[in-house]
C-alpha cells in the first residue's frame, strides 16, 4: 500500500449503549474533542470508535446494546479518509446474534478484509481509558490484536516484535520436534525388537525342519534342487490324474495343485474300491442270509416231522391196538350202566326210606306183596363202573389232544415246506444255478469272502500310496518352508545390520538439526537481549523527561524498565515491566502502585507519547484515544499534558474526552488551531434519544 495517513472523516452511531437515535459526528479529519459532565455519553463515543474497528474485545458483546431499545441492531460506522483514497468501516450487531460483524469497503464501494485495509492492526491499552489505535504498513499481516504488555509495546516500536515470538515458536519447534524425535527412535527401537523377535521365531520353524530334514540325510538341498523335486513331483501327479500340467505357477502354487489332485485321485480311487466292496458285501449277506434261512427252514422241518412221529406213537400207545370210534362206544357204554347203576341205588334207596316209614305190605308201583325183610341201602354201587368212565374218558380226551396237535404239525410242516420251496428258488437265484446245493452256496459266500478281503487290502494299498504321496508332498512343502524360512532370515539380518542404519542416521542428523535450532535461538536470544540492554537506557532515560514534566513528583521522579532474567534452556526473554525510581534512593525502582491517581495515571499516558515518535511515518493509520485525561491532574500538569498531546498530534490524530470543559477548552484553543480541532460540547443527555451534540 502506498504510505497515506487514514484520518476519521466523519462518525455515525447507532444504538449504541447510551446513544439511542443515530448520531453523525462530522470530524472531517481534524482532533476530535468532546467536552461535556460525566454520564452525558463522552465516553461513549471513543468506545464505539475502539468498537468499530476491534469490537467486544474480552467482553460479552451484548453489553454493548441500548438498554431500552434491545431489540434494535447496534451499528457504528466511521469513514476514513486518506489523500487519494477513502475507507467505510462500518460494524453492526443484530438482534438475536451473539457476535459483531464487520464490513470493510472502499470508496467503490468493494469489500474489503480487515487484514487487507490494515496488515497489521493493533490496540495498546486497557480495554477502556487511553488507547492508541495504530496500522503499520508492509507489516507482516497479522490479525487484529491488542498489545496490553509493555513488553510487547516495547518490542514492537524497536521493530523487533516478532523476536519474542520467533523465539517462543523456535522453542515450541524444538520442544515438538523432540518429541517427534523420541516417537520416531521408539518407532525405530520397537521395529528393530520386533524385527528381533520375528527373526527369533523364523529361526526357531528353520531349526525344527533342519531336527527332522526332509531331504534326508544328505546335505541341504539348494533352492534350485528343491524347485526341481517339486516340478518332478508336479508333472508326475499331472500324469497320473491325466492332467495337463499348467504352466508358469510359482512352487507354492505348483505344491497346492500337487495337494488338490493328490486329494482328488485318492478320493476317486478309494471311493471306487469301498463301492465295489460295499456292493460284494450286499451279496454276501443276502447268501448268507438266504443259507441260514434255508438252514432253519429245513431244521424247522425236521423237527417238525419228528413231533409228528411222535404224537403218532403217543396215539397209539393211547389206543391200545383199537379205534377211536371203539372207545367212543365203550366210552357210551360206561356211562349208560353208570347211570343205571346209580338209578337203581337211588330208588333202593326211597324205597328203603318208604317201607321205614310207612311198612306197606304191597308194593306202590305193581301192587306186589313185599316180602318181609327190610331194603338194605346199596354198599359202592357203580364205583368200579365211574373209575372206567373216567379211564375211558380221559383216554378218548387226550387221544382227541394229540390228534389236534397232529393236525397243527402238518398245517406247520406244510407251510414249512413251502418256505422251503421258495428258498430253494433263493438259492438258485443267489448261485445262479438251477438244483442249486447249500453246499454251493457256501462256495459262493467263501468266494465273496474273499474277494472283499482282496478290496479291503486294495483300499490299503491305495490308501498306503495316498500316505506316501502326501509324505513327499509335505516334505516338499516343508523344503519350500525351510528355503523361505531361510531368505526371511537373511532379509531381516540385512535390515537389521545394514538398512536400519539409514533411519538411525536420519535421527542423528535430526538431533543436529535440533541442537542448530537450539543453537539459533540462543545466539537469536543474546542478540535479542543485547538489543534490548542497549535500548533500555536511553528509552528510561526519555521516559522519565516526559513522566517528570507530567507530573513533577516529588518522590518518585523516575522511571525505570525492570528486566527478568531470561531463560535460555525455553528461549524466553526477560519480561519487562516500568517502575518507578527516586534520587533519594539511588539504585531501587519501585511498583507502580505506590504512585497517586495523577502520577499513576501520568505514567500510563508516558510509553505512548514517547513512543509515537517511532516509525510514525510508517503508520497508515494513528489515533490516540484519551478518555478523560484531565483527570487527576492539576492545572499546571494539565497544560504539560496538553502539550505533549499537542506533540504527537502532527502524526496521531487526538480523540479526547474530557468532563472538565472549563479547563480544557482553553489550553485546546491554545495548543490547537480552529482548522485543526473539532470541539463537540455535550450539553444534554435523554435516556431515551441519547445525548445532544453541539459543535462549537
Amino acid at each position: 500500500m502506498s504510505n497515506q495517513r487514514y484520518k476519521i472523516q466523519k462518525i455515525g452511531i447507532s444504538n449504541f449503549r447510551g446513544i439511542t437515535e443515530g448520531r453523525t459526528i462530522e470530524v472531517a479529519g481534524k482532533h476530535l474533542f468532546l467536552l461535556g459532565p460525566n454520564g452525558f455519553g463522552k465516553s461513549t463515543v471513543v468506545e464505539a470508535i475502539r468498537w468499530c474497528l476491534f469490537g467486544s474485545t474480552g467482553q460479552q458483546e451484548i453489553e454493548v446494546r441500548n438498554t431500552f431499545y434491545p431489540s434494535k441492531a447496534s451499528e457504528v460506522v466511521i469513514n476514513l479518509v486518506a489523500d487519494n483514497k477513502a475507507l467505510n468501516v462500518r460494524r453492526l450487531f443484530s438482534p438475536g446474534a451473539s457476535r459483531s460483524r464487520p464490513t470493510i469497503t472502499d470508496r467503490d464501494g468493494k469489500d474489503i478484509n480487515l487484514e487487507d485495509a490494515f496488515p497489521q492492526i493493533a490496540r495498546l491499552g486497557p480495554p477502556t481509558g487511553t488507547q492508541v489505535i495504530f496500522a503499520a504498513q508492509h507489516a507482516a499481516g497479522r490479525q487484529q490484536a491488542e498489545i496490553q504488555d509493555f513488553s510487547k509495546v516495547l518490542y514492537f516500536y524497536l521493530a523487533i516484535e516478532e523476536i519474542p515470538e520467533l523465539l517462543e515458536n523456535l522453542h515450541k519447534l524444538t520442544e515438538e520436534r523432540r518429541a517427534e524425535r523420541e516417537a520416531m527412535a521408539k518407532s525405530l527401537d520397537d521395529f528393530a525388537q520386533e524385527l528381533r523377535n520375528n527373526l527369533a521365531v523364523i529361526q526357531g520353524k528353520k531349526e525344527e525342519i533342519s531336527k527332522n530334514p526332509p531331504w534326508g540325510k544328505g546335505s541341504i538341498p539348494t533352492r534350485t534342487e528343491t524347485e526341481r523335486k517339486i516340478d518332478l513331483l508336479f508333472h508326475d501327479m499331472a500324469r497320473l490324474v491325466d492332467e495337463v500340467p499348467p504352466a508358469d505357477l510359482s512352487c507354492h502354487e505348483k505344491l497346492q495343485k500337487i495337494e488338490e489332485w493328490s486329494g482328488t485321485f485318492a478320493s476317486s480311487k478309494q471311493e471306487h474300491l469301498r463301492a465295489k466292496s460295499d456292493e460284494l458285501q450286499i451279496r454276501r449277506d443276502k447268501a448268507q442270509i438266504t443259507k441260514d434261512s434255508c438252514q432253519n427252514t429245513r431244521n424247522h422241518i425236521d423237527a417238525t416231522k419228528n413231533k409228528k412221529s411222535e404224537l403218532e406213537d403217543k396215539e397209539r400207545s393211547l389206543l391200545k391196538g383199537q379205534t377211536l370210534k371203539d372207545l367212543r362206544a365203550q366210552v357210551e357204554e360206561a356211562k349208560k350202566a353208570y347211570d343205571e347203576d346209580s338209578l337203581r341205588s337211588e330208588i333202593m334207596g326211597l324205597v328203603a326210606t318208604y317201607r321205614d316209614n310207612y311198612n306197606p305190605s304191597h308194593c306202590p308201583a305193581c301192587n306186589s306183596a313185599l316180602a318181609s325183610e327190610k331194603v338194605g341201602k346199596p354198599q359202592g354201587m357203580g364205583k368200579d363202573r365211574c373209575s372206567e368212565l373216567e379211564e375211558i374218558t380221559r383216554r378218548v380226551n387226550e387221544i382227541t389232544a394229540v390228534r389236534g396237535d397232529i393236525d397243527l404239525n402238518l398245517q406247520s410242516l406244510s407251510s414249512l415246506e413251502k418256505e422251503n420251496e421258495k428258498l430253494t428258488k433263493d438259492v438258485q437265484k443267489t448261485t445262479g444255478k438251477i438244483n442249486s446245493t447249500m453246499l454251493e452256496v457256501d462256495h459262493l459266500i467263501q468266494e465273496l469272502d474273499s474277494d472283499i478281503r482282496a478290496l479291503n487290502e486294495q483300499l490299503k494299498d491305495a490308501q498306503s500310496e495316498c500316505d506316501g504321496r502326501n509324505r513327499r508332498i509335505n516334505e516338499r512343502k516343508a523344503e519350500e518352508r525351510f528355503h523361505y524360512y531361510q531368505e526371511q532370515v537373511a532379509a531381516i539380518e540385512k535390515v537389521l545390520s545394514k538398512d536400519i542404519e539409514v533411519p538411525r542416521n536420519a535421527l542423528a542428523e535430526y538431533d543436529d538439526f535440533l541442537a542448530t535450532i537450539e543453537a539459533v535461538g540462543k545466539l537469536l536470544l543474546e542478540a535479542f537481549n543485547k538489543q534490548i540492554d542497549s535500548a533500555i537506557p536511553p528509552l528510561a532515560e526519555r521516559l522519565t523527561g516526559v513522566y517528570a514534566k507530567l507530573t513533577g513528583h516529588p518522590s518518585y521522579d523516575g522511571v525505570a524498565i525492570a528486566k527478568q532474567t531470561s531463560v535460555p534452556e525455553k528461549m524466553e526473554p526477560g519480561r519487562l515491566e516500568l517502575q518507578v525510581t527516586s534520587s533519594k534512593c539511588p539504585g531501587r525502582s519501585f511498583p507502580v502502585n505506590v504512585l497517586n491517581g495523577q502520577a499513576a495515571r501520568a505514567l500510563q499516558l508516558v510509553p505512548y507519547f514517547v513512543f509515537s515518535d517511532y516509525w510514525h511515518n510508517l503508520m497508515e493509520l494513528d489515533l490516540l484515544l484519551v478518555d478523560d485525561p484531565s483527570e487527576s491532574f492539576d492545572t499546571s500538569h494539565l497544560e504539560n499534558l496538553m502539550q505533549v498531546l499537542h506533540s504527537v498530534a502532527s502524526h496521531t490524530q487526538l480523540v479526547i474526552a474530557s468532563h472538565e470543559g472549563d479547563r480544557m477548552l482553553p489550553l485546546i484553543e491554545k495548543y490547537f488551531p480552529i482548522n485543526e480541532r473539532c470541539v463537540i460540547a455535550v450539553i444534554d443527555f435523554d435516556p431515551f434519544k441519547g445525548p445532544t451534540f453541539e459543535q462549537r
